[in-house]
């Protein structure tokens, strides 16, 4: 497992246990959970936000990365994340979002054999800062919820 040398600026997102960042070029804007509509719930997301630049279906992953289809009383944030690639747009509910900056300090490393599986959205780990922290992009994530929803999950 090769070890790099990255630096850059993240959002990073925070379920529980579970840290998730993302490219900050991904991120388009955050919102508030209490602003989700539940009634525009369509497949595995639990509502969405809407705005004058999108909608975006919202979706709150756990730890495991299984969607629920009600948000839970913690999730507190929305980042709305833009697949610029493929012009998906989607958010991810979240406990909190802070920014990181990946430094000379900190490494980071592919995902190790036993996670890596095609279907996982996380793509790198990120060590040196005194937790566990994944990173993953916004295609990476809508391809991995793209999928669930493909196999009914």
């Amino acid at each position: 497992m090769a070890a790099e040398q990255h630096s850059g600026h993240y959002a990073l997102l925070s379920f529980g246990d579970l840290r998730i960042a993302f490219s900050q070029a991904d991120v388009a804007q955050i919102g508030l959970a209490i602003d989700v509509d539940p009634a525009l719930r369509d497949g595995k997301d639990c509502g969405a936000l809407v705005s004058k630049e999108a909608r975006w279906p919202v979706y709150s992953l756990d730890a495991a990365l299984a969607p629920a289809l009600t948000l839970p009383e913690r999730r507190r944030f929305c980042v709305c994340l833009r697949d610029h690639a493929r012009g998906r747009a989607f958010a991810l509910s979240c406990e909190s979002v802070t920014a990181l900056t990946i430094g000379q300090e900190m490494t980071v490393e592919d995902l190790p054999e036993c996670m890596q599986t095609p279907s996982t959205p996380l793509r790198q780990v990120v060590t040196g800062d005194g937790a566990l922290t994944f990173l993953s992009s916004a295609t990476s994530m809508a391809d991995y919820l793209a999928m669930l929803e493909a196999r009914g999950e």
